[in-house]
């Protein structure tokens, strides 16, 4: 369950990467909100749940609206005191809140560094969303 909960998790940020590369290089947008009419992972990965969302432009903030400072960054340049602001939001999300939440900073432009990013994953592989 932690290698699908990883691959979806790896597949949403290479989608959202592309997306937004979609979104720069060309402004029309289809009915739904996304650049990418075809919005691959909606129908290539088995859990509607992880991907619901994606293709949304709304953003949901989880009172963690501070970490909109990180967009653009490249993950490995976080220091110590700035992965602790991560972690302290991660862990006071719900179960519930957590691939949101994801969805979330990756629609918002923000890079996760790799063992956030694995910490993210382990937390959503606990409780995998209902279908």
């Amino acid at each position: 369950m932690l290698v699908v909960v990883g691959l979806a998790l790896y597949l949403l940020d290479r989608r959202n990467s592309h997306h937004q590369e979609t979104v720069s290089a060309d402004s029309t947008k289809s009915s739904t909100g996304c650049a990418d009419t075809s919005c691959v992972l909606r129908e290539t990965c088995p859990s509607e749940q992880l991907l619901k969302g994606v293709c949304e432009e709304k953003i949901v903030y989880f009172d963690d609206e501070e970490l909109d400072s990180f967009k653009g960054r490249a993950p490995e340049s976080y220091t110590d005191e700035e992965l602790e602001q991560f972690r302290d939001v991660i862990y006071t999300l719900r179960h519930d809140e957590i691939m949101p939440w994801y969805q979330s900073i990756s629609r918002r432009g923000i890079k996760l560094p790799s063992e956030l990013y694995r910490e993210v994953v382990a937390l959503a592989s606990e409780h995998p969303p209902k279908s």
